[in-house]
Order: C-alpha cells, then structure tokens, then sequence
C-alpha cells in the first residue's frame, strides 16, 4: 500500500507523463517510438487517479481550442492563421482515444475531444497537403472514436468530400472561374 504522499507524487507523475508526450512529439525530431513505451504507464496512472488525469487532459484540450479560436480569429485569408493541430496535438487526440473510453455518450474528456476534433474539421480551411493531412489524420481518429457506438459524424462526411474535391484534377485556373 502506498502513503497518501506517494498517491499526491503518481498523480502529478502522470501529468508529467501527458506533457513529456506533448514535448516528445514535437517537432524538429518527433519521437513516436517513446510514446509507445510510455503509453502503458499512463494508461496504468489513468486508471488509477482517472480525476486528476481527466483533469489535466481537459486543461489541454482547453488550450488547444483557444489556439483554434486565436487561428480562426485572425482571418481565413491570412496565411499565419493556424487553425490545423500540429505533430503533439495530434498525438494527444490520439492517446485520449487509447486512454479513455470513446464509446460513452458523455465522457469528462471524450465528449470535449469530439466538440474540438469537429471544429477542426468543420471550420479550418485548407491551404496546404499538411492541413489535408491533418483533417485526414483526425477523421481516422473519428472513425476510431465511433468504431463501437457507430454514430455518423457529419464533419468528417463534409472534410473527405471537400478533400476530393481539392485532390481531384480539374481544368480552372483561378477560382473567378469556377462555376457557380
């Protein structure tokens, strides 16, 4: 049996585990294979203190809805805007849906990662392969997501059929001639 002492220290260990992930994952050198010897470790710590973990994913998730707020907010035409998730958010969608059961209907973190995965999808725009990539990585993570509940999400649908649409050849050169 551990001292109360030891619960407080594994408590902060696994929020330590959450951010080291994010720094790991990081761009220059991303570091993928760390996170899987990780990822047991903190599935084990979320199972045993699930409030403070849920915590302090959801403090995250927070943040990285202000950062899409703040994208979204300078303009869709302005090229400094970013709005897609980058390498260690990405990362941190995915861990959320090996941690933690993506079937409820309501779930402390779950249902805050959907409301955010859809927001991605449904309101940045594309202006690179690197945002296809993005949208295309987080569908996936849906399809996840809703593997056992099999709920339909409308913005996934509405991404892979814009991303046809952007990948598919076509004979216009500006956008003035487009039809319609």
């Amino acid at each position: 049996s551990l001292s109360p002492d030891n619960k407080f220290k594994l408590q902060i260990l696994a929020t330590i585990l959450i951010d080291h992930i994010l720094y790991i994952t990081s761009p220059p050198e991303p570091r993928f294979s760390l996170v899987l010897l990780m990822l047991p470790h903190l599935e084990a710590l979320t199972k045993a203190y699930p409030v403070q973990v849920a915590e302090h994913f959801v403090e995250k998730l927070s943040l990285m809805q202000k950062n899409l707020k703040h994208g979204l907010s300078r303009g869709a035409l302005d090229p400094e805007a970013k709005t897609w998730p980058g390498l260690s958010e990405l990362t941190l969608l995915r861990i959320i849906g090996a941690t933690w059961s993506t079937s409820d209907l309501n779930h402390a973190v779950v249902s805050p990662t959907r409301v955010l995965l859809g927001a991605y999808l449904g309101l940045s725009r594309v202006r690179s392969l690197s945002d296809i990539a993005s949208g295309l990585f987080i569908c996936t993570l849906f399809l996840q997501y809703e593997e056992l509940s099999k709920r339909l999400v409308p913005e996934a649908v509405n991404f892979l059929t814009n991303t046809v649409l952007h990948l598919v050849p076509h004979h216009y050169k500006t956008v003035a001639s487009l039809p319609g």
